[in-house]
């Protein structure tokens, strides 16, 4: 059990990280988008 214990820990530490790097990814890809967006209305 302590075995299993032990790779749950760093399991759960690598998935929020995992999490966070995508989440950033997503509202960067926003900003993207929408920057070109607001150029093409400006024009």
């Amino acid at each position: 059990m302590k075995g299993k214990v032990s790779k749950v820990k760093p399991r759960i530490g690598v998935m929020p990280t995992k999490r966070e790097p995508p989440k950033k990814s997503t509202y960067k890809r926003q900003d993207k988008h929408q920057r070109p967006i607001d150029d093409e209305e400006a024009d």
